[in-house]
């Protein structure tokens, strides 16, 4: 059981709309370390999300994937997101490295997602289309047994249709050239 290569971690699928997201549309894979929704359908004291529905999981699982992204690339251990929010992490980058654009949660958010559709170039560029955002099979024709979401199979369509419209990415998992002149990537 893999996703572009990577084989699944702890999360079935079929019990979070969040995670089958996530897991499609991970640059690497199969991967809980591009974004875990499930803490906020599972651990969330507030405003917990409901596991099966889909409303929001697009937004969410690709403000997850930026700021995941963006402490990734600074060199923080990812797992400092459980005990810090971003409104903690900006001074602090601001203060380590003096960068004016660190100062602003904003602009910190806008880096993480400008390296995520330079990834997805990269990803379309090597091959990595559309047609790999996607679960193995199992998850969409085998209903899980048993728990609370018993009987639940995937529906990753319209999770992948919102995710690229809030993505500023074309039908086809492409970003849209507007996306890539507002994220100040385009090469005219």
């Amino acid at each position: 059981m893999h996703v572009k290569g990577l084989e699944l971690p702890a999360y079935d699928p079929r019990g979070s709309a969040g995670m089958a997201l996530a897991y499609a549309t991970s640059d690497r894979g199969g991967c809980h370390l591009r974004s875990w929704p499930i803490g906020d359908e599972l651990l969330a004291t507030v405003d917990r999300m409901d596991l099966s529905s889909t409303e929001f999981k697009a937004e969410l699982v690709k403000t997850q994937q930026d700021l995941f992204c963006m402490v990734n690339c600074s060199g923080m251990c990812l797992f400092a997101t459980f005990a810090v929010n971003l409104k903690q992490i900006t001074p602090f980058l601001y203060a380590a490295t003096g960068i004016e654009s660190f100062g602003s949660s904003d602009e910190v958010m806008r880096i993480g997602e400008r390296v995520n559709n330079l990834v997805r170039l990269f990803n379309i560029r090597e091959g990595l289309t559309k047609d790999l955002d996607t679960l193995p099979k199992r998850f969409f024709s085998e209903p899980l047994k048993e728990g609370p979401c018993r009987d639940r199979t995937v529906e990753l369509d319209q999770l992948l249709e919102e995710y690229y419209l809030v993505r500023g990415w074309d039908e086809r998992g492409v970003p849209e050239k507007d996306k890539l002149k507002e994220l100040g990537m385009d090469s005219n």
